[in-house]
């Protein structure tokens, strides 16, 4: 039962808990009882202790990154290094490994989202066309998708 829970529930114990709903009620699959989201996050965890102290220190990390406490972040990344699961010492000491490019991106608002988005637009157009005979007029779609340039009006095809 505590493994179906856990395979069931995953999303839930990483969803931040300042998120997970205390008020409202619902019956859920491996539960006999009504629960609230923090209900069910509560007894998954406590199957295991060190799922439990895990838990708990992901939830502080999280807290620390929304905050974009990076000074608090070190200090509890060094302070549980040694208290986790192994996969989680795991993540710490790479967190640790390059905390100054950690720290950077916690200080500012600079993010490749929007380079990530247009390489992924680049690859659907690739899909979905099949190829082009013309690098031209690949690139052409592409720069009219994205409105850097606009289609010609009444355009005829040379035949």
């Amino acid at each position: 039962m505590e493994y179906k829970r856990l395979k069931r529930y995953w999303k839930l114990i990483q969803k931040d808990s300042s998120k997970l709903d205390i008020i409202h009620f619902s019956k859920w699959t491996h539960f006999n009882k009504w629960k609230s989201t923090s209900d069910v996050v509560n007894e998954t965890i406590a199957v295991d202790d060190n799922l439990k102290k895990t838990y708990e220190v992901y939830q502080i990390l999280l807290s620390d990154i929304r905050c974009e406490n990076s000074k608090g972040l070190r200090e509890h990344l060094t302070l549980f290094k040694d208290t986790v699961s192994e996969q989680m010492k795991v993540a710490i000491n790479t967190l640790l490994e390059y905390f100054e490019y950690v720290k950077n991106t916690l200080s500012t608002d600079i993010t490749n989202g929007p380079l990530e988005g247009t390489n992924n637009l680049i690859k659907s157009i690739k899909r979905i066309v099949f190829g082009y005979r013309s690098f031209y007029n690949f690139r052409n779609r592409v720069f009219i998708i994205k409105n850097l340039m606009k289609p010609i009006e009444n355009y005829q095809a040379a035949i």
